[in-house]
């Protein structure tokens, strides 16, 4: 069976397609239209997956969102979907299906043991589930841009600076100081995170996924998994596990 996954976040859409744990093809838009779509699953299959789910912190285009309700089965993550973890956030309400589905993957991941999901986008989002398979939340922070934004924004003179690896730890110029100060200030962060949830338990799997990985993936004091993308394996998995029940 083919089915799609779709991750919709602040600023960049992912959709899989799916042979059950095999992904078969992957793109990634700015903005999803529905002939856009259309297209990709015109030239991949011919014909339309049979399931789809979808996980969005925005609004959906209101065309894309009726024909996914009216075309496939349809599964949106949200209060009514059923996860193979369980939640122990105490809003759920509040909790974005993008961190579900992230959660969900780095925990089947592991080997159904305790697991760390460090997702590196606009914001950085740490989720964590215990070796009982249950999500009790994690933590948020800033993202790479967000940071180079706010000093630009929040200071007189500072410029905006595009994020780019450099080879100093020591910045010897205003651009590299700053450059130095975000990234090595992000992989301390995600050091200290890790080790503070190693703490309460040492058999962690940690994996780290997202957009600004790349920056941070190799540099990191502890051992990770590298997963690009994290909650459309997590979302593949949450269909799965409902058609299955």
């Amino acid at each position: 069976m083919v089915h799609l996954a779709i991750d919709i976040g602040n600023s960049l859409t992912k959709v899989g397609y799916y042979e059950e744990d095999q992904l078969l093809h992957l793109f990634k838009v700015k903005k999803l239209t529905l002939a856009r779509l259309k297209k990709e699953t015109n030239n991949l299959i011919g014909k339309l997956p049979q399931a789809a789910i979808l996980s969005t912190v925005k609004e959906c285009d209101p065309e894309l969102y009726t024909f996914l309700k009216h075309s496939f089965k349809f599964y949106e993550v949200g209060d009514n979907t059923k996860y193979p973890i369980k939640i122990g956030y105490l809003s759920p309400h509040t909790l974005g299906s993008d961190r579900i589905a992230a959660a969900t993957a780095a925990y089947l991941k592991s080997g159904s043991g305790p697991a760390l999901s460090i997702n590196c986008g606009s914001c950085i989002i740490y989720d964590w589930v215990n070796k009982n398979g249950i999500y009790q939340g994690g933590a948020i922070s800033p993202g790479l841009k967000m940071r180079l934004k706010a000093l630009h924004n929040f200071s007189a003179k500072l410029p905006l600076i595009p994020p780019r690896n450099i080879n100093s730890f020591i910045g010897n110029t205003t651009d590299t100081s700053i450059l130095s100060g975000v990234l090595n200030g992000i992989i301390f962060e995600i050091d200290g995170f890790i080790n503070q949830y190693r703490t309460m338990d040492s058999s962690l799997s940690t994996f780290l996924s997202g957009g600004d990985m790349s920056y941070f993936e190799g540099k990191l004091k502890n051992s990770i998994f590298a997963i690009p993308n994290i909650v459309l394996e997590g979302l593949n998995k949450i269909l799965l596990f409902n058609e299955r029940i």
